[in-house]
């Protein structure tokens, strides 16, 4: 071996040792950035008679044992004592606590996290972490309320009289205005509880930042001032965590919906209170993943846009101080190319074609026939993610070649004038591209504000804002681009819900469409969308009719049948359950009105279907009859007995016997693509997995129109 190879080589090696020697150290940046910190809060502490208070409520024993375990450390523990230090108690502002803030945070960061077999042991541990409230706690909580709705208020009166109005009844202003003025007491805690339901009614206008802000801090209040005025909260707290600690034992030994509604349901108290953070992060992180997957074709996308273009316009230029007049034909095709993207859906929307042009142009006594020809290639970029679809400038590039014919003027002028048109014709024909790129790509940008405004708009008022209001917006949701699909991905629960707990199962190939939701979606979404809604006979079949475009006869709203509502239960109003190649749909509701008769009852309707997917069609056979129990009675009044009937002849027909599936047919949009043909159906495990494609001779027509 050379000198010159083994001195590189002896050169790795030693840059690889050095390598080695430093990733321990990289390991302990943040942990000794930590001590650091503690160590200059402890000499500006010194013995200041404030001192043993503040190490006392900063917990600094605790996490100097913390400290000393390293990457050991109990991440339950450390995170409590980072929640202390993001109290917002008065003086924690100051530059050393706000040190050791960040580098608690820091070095929490760097900690391996909570695996699914430590947390049952870690709920039991919790309860040592117990984070109480006081009476100051809840006064300042008070003080954020008060400004928030101060902010609140400015914006109300600066509305218009009819937005004014109609905010101030939805949400009762002036009774609320009142409890906040209270100076002698402190507002009772359940009045204020259910005026901050009041902020989560789909009222257009309560998604705004001074609104959801008022929602936050009163919430915030609430849950603060209930703390520190109950004796029992910590006890309540040591509850909780025993009821934890036993529900994720058994989850984990086999995951059940019932179990992670519980479990759901105790982080959200956790979580209220702001106990047991890190918890609470841990158990979502194990068993709170995305509920849905969406994959859309480029090809099922482009059936929605592509389209041929062939349009006239005139021409009015002048170039080079000959005024040019004339007609011209613009022909070609609009398409859509996905754009390979992991943080967000990436789209361009192409044009490509061509402009024949016959014009005249004149210059003084001159006048020259021409035709021109201009290829034309367009490109519009447009990015899809959680707030919508947005565009960047359209961009275009033109290339214009001019066929002169006849030139009409003097001998010796035309003379001139052909030789003159042969020195100009390049540069008169840059020109020309340059601003027919300049047109097209204002056309394209002009016609691209419909586009973008229908979509963003349908977006907005049918799922981001009322969601928003609700205060049941994802807490994922995710747009990516591959060269060939649209993916998405979605995790919807709220804070006392759990998502999926497992990966979704494996898609059999590629489709044109794919859906993949866990059981956990349905419950989870249905609560945030109707929990608590009241809805009509007649919004209840405008709904079907969006959904599967028919609405059943025996929930059809005509001028025979007999006016009735149903307000859905707050909790999981819409439940499904997948498993097995079985679906059961479970439909909760509080009160029910028929005509002039109302029952407040807490009333269940149910279904199950067995699914079975057949060569040509999908079926879903229904097990025994439609199920519709009051809950909780062991007797029913004549009145019970009258609606129990009544709402089974009417959930009846919505949930037939049987329900066959031919092909799943598309908006007149996508017309082209005919009925997409089910190809896999797959119902196990909490998960309902769907795939589609188009038929053969509609794949055949769509490859034929793209050669």
């Amino acid at each position: 071996m050379g000198r010159g190879m083994r001195g590189i080589l002896q050169g790795l090696v030693i840059l690889a040792a050095l390598a080695g020697a430093r990733a321990p150290a990289a390991e302990q940046t943040a942990e000794a950035e930590l001590r650091q910190r503690c160590r200059e809060l402890e000499q500006w502490l010194g013995e200041d008679a404030k001192a043993p208070g503040w190490r006392k409520y900063l917990q600094a024993d605790q996490l100097a044992a913390e400290l000393e375990k390293g990457a050991a450390a109990d991440r339950v523990v450390v995170r409590e004592i980072l929640a202390r230090y993001s109290s917002g108690t008065a003086g924690l502002e100051r530059k050393r606590f706000v040190a050791v803030r960040q580098a608690l945070a820091k070095w929490l960061a760097a900690l391996p996290a909570l695996s699914a077999e430590q947390l049952p042991e870690a709920a039991r541990t919790a309860k040592q972490a117990f984070v109480p409230a006081s009476d100051a706690d809840a006064d300042r909580e008070r003080k954020r309320l008060t400004a928030a709705v101060a902010n609140l208020k400015k914006t109300i009166e600066k509305a218009s009289a009819e937005d004014a109005a109609r905010w101030r009844e939805a949400l009762e202003w002036e009774q609320f205005e009142s409890m906040l003025s209270a100076t002698d007491a402190r507002p009772d805690l359940k009045k204020l509880q259910a005026v901050s339901e009041r902020y989560y009614q789909d009222v257009a206008g309560l998604e705004r930042e001074e609104f959801l802000a008022v929602r936050q801090t009163l919430d915030k209040y609430v849950n603060v001032a209930w703390l520190a005025s109950s004796a029992k909260s910590q006890e309540a707290y040591e509850g909780i965590l025993d009821q934890l600690a036993e529900k994720l034992t058994a989850y984990r030994e086999k995951p059940t919906t019932d179990e992670a509604i519980a479990i759901g349901e105790l982080l959200g108290w956790m979580e209220r209170f702001g106990q047991a953070a890190e918890l609470v992060q841990a158990t979502r992180s194990s068993y709170s993943r995305p509920n849905l997957f969406l994959d859309v074709s480029e090809a099922m996308m482009q059936a929605g846009v592509d389209q041929n273009v062939d349009e006239t316009a005139a021409v009015n230029e002048v170039i080079l101080g000959t005024r040019v007049r004339g007609k011209a034909r613009l022909t070609g095709a609009v398409t859509l190319d996905l754009v390979a993207n992991d943080q967000h859906a990436a789209l361009d929307i192409l044009l490509k074609g061509s402009t024949i042009s016959d014009s005249v142009g004149t210059n003084g006594p001159v006048r020259v026939f021409s035709r021109g020809y201009t290829s034309v290639a367009a490109k519009k970029s447009l990015t899809l993610d959680a707030m919508g679809l947005s565009g960047r400038p359209a961009t275009a590039r033109c290339s214009t070649r001019t066929r002169i014919g006849n030139v009409e003027a003097g001998r010796l002028i035309k003379h001139v004038a052909m030789k003159r048109i042969e020195q100009t014709q390049p540069e008169a024909e840059a020109i020309a591209s340059r601003r027919a790129a300049g047109k097209i790509a204002s056309s394209v940008d002009e016609r691209s504000k419909d586009l973008l405004g229908d979509a963003n708009t349908a977006f907005a008022d049918k799922f981001r804002l009322p969601l928003v209001r609700r205060g049941g917006f994802p807490q994922q949701l995710h747009f990516q681009t591959t060269d060939d699909a649209l993916q998405v991905t979605m995790l919807q629960a709220a804070g006392d819900q759990l998502a999926a707990p497992n990966a979704p199962p494996a898609l059999a190939g590629k489709f044109d469409l794919a859906v993949r939701m866990h059981e956990s979606l349905v419950g989870n979404l249905s609560q945030a969308v109707l929990g608590g809604v009241t809805l009509t006979d007649v919004r209840l079949a405008e709904m079907i009719k969006e959904v599967t475009g028919k609405v059943p006869d025996e929930l059809a709203v005509t001028e025979e049948s007999e006016p009735w509502a149903i307000t859905f239960t707050s909790k999981r109003p819409i439940e499904a359950r997948f498993d097995g190649q079985t679906v059961k749909i479970t439909i909760r509701g509080k009160r029910f009105g028929r005509g002039d008769q109302e029952v407040s009852r807490l009333l269940e309707v149910s279904a199950t279907y067995t699914v079975e997917k057949l060569p040509d069609r999908a079926r879903l056979v229904r097990q025994g009859d439609v199920q519709v129990d009051f809950l909780g009675r062991a007797s029913l009044s004549a009145s019970d007995v009258t609606m129990k009937a009544f709402m089974k002849r009417k959930f009846g027909d919505l949930f037939k016997p049987e329900i066959v599936s031919e092909g799943l047919a598309l908006p007149e949009r996508w017309k082209s693509m005919g009925k997409l043909q089910l190809q896999q159906l797959g119902c196990d495990q909490g998960w309902l997995a769907l795939g589609w494609l188009k038929p053969p001779a509609a794949a055949e027509a769509h490859v034929a129109s793209n050669d």
